[in-house]
């Protein structure tokens, strides 16, 4: 819609539709543009909830704000906002559906559209591949500090060796010097 009006069009065209890359690029693009500028936590919160509002088949499901807050492992207080962020007129990635029978009071979110599940599901993909690809990071530079560590703990301990038996084999001659110098001499004394 924003294409055509850009364009002076008051009417949806296929053709533009098609230039856009389609529904499904123009629902991620979406969704990716609605969860820029939310923090590194709010993420995380998305990453939380978001499997528990879209079945891996695409369904979308409700839950109240207690059962999300749940699933991210974070008090209400903190989860309603961001919630009330993504329901809002200008992201529009959540939507605020009547209580559950028997629960008046009890506020719901569910995905704004079913258009956005596979995008959901596709932001959550990524948003798990590069976590897992942080923490394999995370794991390397802690085994490269592990073998950095172990490598000059093994400098030093060769290095002591090395000293050790240098000392050692001084000592031997030392002692090898000291006994031919004791053999010389009572050479001499027998000879004299």
């Amino acid at each position: 819609w924003n294409a055509e009006r850009q364009q002076g069009s008051h009417v949806l065209q296929a053709e533009t539709l098609r230039q856009l890359g389609g529904a499904e690029v123009i629902v991620k693009g979406h969704l990716e543009s609605a969860l820029t500028g939310i923090s590194e936590l709010e993420r995380g919160f998305c990453a939380s909830i978001f499997p528990h509002l879209v079945t891996p088949s695409g369904t979308k499901i409700a839950h109240t704000v207690a059962n999300l807050a749940k699933f991210a492992k974070v008090a209400p207080e903190a989860l309603t906002p961001l919630l009330e962020r993504l329901a809002g007129s200008d992201k529009r990635i959540l939507a605020p559906v009547a209580p559950p029978d028997g629960e008046p009071g009890q506020l719901q979110y569910e995905i704004y559209h079913d258009s956005l599940a596979q995008a959901v599901l596709s932001w959550q993909d990524r948003y798990e591949a590069a976590r897992e690809s942080k923490a394999r990071a995370k794991e390397k530079r802690r085994i490269l500090v592990y073998a950095v560590a172990f490598a000059i703990a093994f400098l030093v301990a060769a290095t002591g060796a090395g000293l050790a038996i240098w000392q050692w084999r001084a000592a031997l001659e030392e002692r090898q010097h000291a006994v031919n110098a004791e053999a010389a001499a009572k050479r001499a004394e027998a000879d004299a």
